[in-house]
């Protein structure tokens, strides 16, 4: 029975093997057994899922670095804000890191460079009220390219660095405001009133019956007129301070007294402001908003009463109808449909019922966002976030042969130069911090490189 099963069992085999030198193509089409359909089977499904499987390995190492690296950058930005704010009192760090991300999308692995930027800001509280004086004590924020610096490495103004802070080719260091001076009239006794102090003398002669009753009735008027024009210096100064934040030059005046004697002596006092719009960075939204702070009198009660205490003796209506100097970015600002603009205004307390930000329009703020040179609006100053990269790889193998060994030998080498561009306005003076009148929308690039070279040797013994 043995040799009959063995016997049929070589039939079979030698009528296939005749099959397949007869018909090869049928024999490929149609294999000739069950056990190499499944054999075929599961080198197709390993070859498919296993695919599959180290692309999601490798989506899940990429996200993880990633998310490492931006976690990275924010803790150290977080850091060195810190450090810098230790020196004095406050900073402002943008941190920016070119990182390679390796991809299974790429030959050998290689991947691309991409950018991890963060940013932190820190005020210690003994500073939080400080004014400036100078260019060296104006808000500033530096930005940190980490990097092979290319080009202009040294940045707009180096030099200036907190004390004991190390200089890096590397750290861009930029003022967030600048100073600008302002002189202003005090209110005065009578300011107030439709009549002149003559004219209320002559009525107060005549409803008191003679000199005397009107030296007394005007005794009382003249201290309610003062008292007034107190009242009057309080809202001038509280608008100020709510829009500027931070003013110098106040008269030192606690009651009515105090301020009548100082009038007498002072018809206008010279602030000094340290003015966000005359910075060398300046954000577009808070330059709008502080625009029509001055100029929009409905949008100016808004903002007062959403930061007044509930027991605060301000009334948010006075303060923001009393008018206000309008500085050069604020003229020219035109409510749209009215032909009312502040192009010739000196000082302004807002008509407009209004709350739409889009019926606005800024001129001056507008064109200090346009590219001289190109005329393209940008949308803020800064390191802007276009970039482009110019990408340079090499791949080699090289196979020796030396008696009973094979060694192969892959090289990989890649290059990437990332250039970004750097806009602020250059307008301040270095020495004093004081802005100056011309205004140039200055661009920079700063380039950096990230590259690596990678070799793998293969050696095989073919004895085995």
């Amino acid at each position: 029975m043995r040799e009959k099963i063995t016997q049929d069992a070589r039939c079979k085999m030698q009528d296939a093997s005749e099959i397949f030198l007869l018909h090869p193509v049928s024999w490929i089409l149609h294999p000739a057994s069950k056990f190499t359909q499944k054999h075929g089977q599961a080198l197709l499904e390993l070859s498919i899922f296993g695919s599959i499987i180290l692309m999601l390995m490798g989506l899940l190492i990429s996200y993880g670095l990633r998310y490492n690296f931006q976690q990275e950058a924010q803790m150290e930005a977080y850091r060195k804000a810190l450090e810098i704010a230790a020196q004095q009192g406050s900073a402002s760090y943008t941190l920016i890191k070119d990182r390679h991300i390796p991809s299974i999308e790429n030959p050998f692995g290689v991947g691309g460079v991409e950018p991890f930027a963060a940013s932190a800001s820190v005020i210690r509280d003994p500073q939080a009220d400080a004014t400036a004086d100078d260019y060296r004590g104006l808000p500033k924020t530096t930005i940190h390219l980490e990097g092979k610096m290319n080009g202009n490495a040294a940045g707009p103004y180096n030099y200036e660095l907190p004390a004991g802070w190390t200089p890096q080719p590397y750290d861009i260091r930029l003022a967030m405001a600048g100073i600008r001076e302002e002189r202003v009239k005090l209110p005065n006794k009578g300011d107030d009133f439709g009549v002149s102090w003559e004219e209320a003398w002559a009525a107060l002669k005549h409803l008191n019956g003679g000199l005397g009753g009107a030296v007394e009735a005007a005794e009382e008027l003249d201290d309610e007129e003062w008292a007034r024009a107190f009242h009057a210096y309080q809202n001038l100064k509280e608008k100020y301070n709510m829009i500027y934040g931070s003013v110098s030059g106040w008269p030192e005046v606690n009651s009515r007294a105090e301020y009548e004697k100082y009038r007498e002596d002072h018809s206008s006092v010279e602030l000094t402001i340290v003015d966000s719009c005359e910075g060398e960075i300046v954000d577009y939204n808070s330059a709008i908003r502080q625009a029509r702070l001055i100029v929009d009198s409905d949008f100016c009660q808004k903002q007062c009463e959403l930061g007044v205490e509930a027991d605060s003796k301000i009334n948010c209506t006075t303060v923001c109808n009393f008018g206000i100097k309008v500085p050069w970015y604020a003229q020219g600002a035109y409510y749209k449909g009215s032909p009312y603009n502040f192009e010739s205004v000196d000082s302004f307390a807002g008509i407009y019922d209004t709350s739409d930000n889009d019926q606005w329009e800024f001129p001056n703020i507008e064109n200090l966002f346009v590219l001289p040179v190109t005329g393209k609006k940008v949308q803020s100053m800064g390191m802007q976030p276009d970039y482009t990269q110019q990408i340079t790889t090499d791949f080699s193998t090289q196979k020796t042969e030396d008696g009973q060994f094979i060694t192969t030998k892959d090289n990989v080498y890649w290059d990437t130069t990332t250039t970004r561009t750097l806009l602020y306005n250059d307008h301040l003076d270095k020495s004093s911090g004081m802005a100056q009148p011309s205004r140039n929308l200055k661009t920079e690039d700063y380039s950096t490189t990230r590259s690596e070279t990678e070799t793998t040797t293969w050696e095989t013994n073919t004895d085995y």
